[in-house]
């Protein structure tokens, strides 16, 4: 299973990124998958990677590379309403400002997570930055 979607924050700000993991073991032709529950996750992981130097970021004394996250934490087991589509999100990471430190780069923002049934699977975020101006 994987799924890559793209987005644009200001340098050194948080991103939030959402989206709808289905089991795709139950969809039909045409027809979504049943959205997965906290439950059927095993393990849970990210990474955030400058595409510049295909290294992971380091910043702030933080390896962003393999970090674990708590299943309960981020998947929701009822969808969440969003303004993408009418069915909604059930997966949602918040990733603090650390993980971006560099404006006008590209880092990619990958999530990795295992089922309880051995499947695996990855979500991939390509998130560009732009820099922040004051006045």
């Amino acid at each position: 299973m994987s799924l890559t979607l793209r987005g644009r924050i200001f340098r050194s700000t948080s991103a939030i990124v959402a989206a709808r993991i289905e089991d795709p073991e139950t969809a039909q032709f045409a027809q979504p998958g049943t959205p997965l529950l906290a439950e059927q996750f095993s393990a849970i992981a990210y990474s955030v990677t400058d595409t510049l130097t295909q290294l992971p970021v380091d910043n702030d004394g933080t390896l962003y590379s393999g970090l674990p996250l708590t299943p309960a934490d981020v998947i929701f087991d009822t969808l969440q309403p969003w303004p993408e589509d009418s069915r909604g999100y059930n997966f949602k990471l918040v990733v603090g400002p650390g993980a971006f430190p560099q404006s006008e780069r590209e880092y990619s923002l990958e999530v990795n997570f295992a089922l309880t049934d051995g499947r695996i699977g990855e979500a991939v975020f390509a998130i560009s930055t732009e820099q922040v101006w004051s006045g």
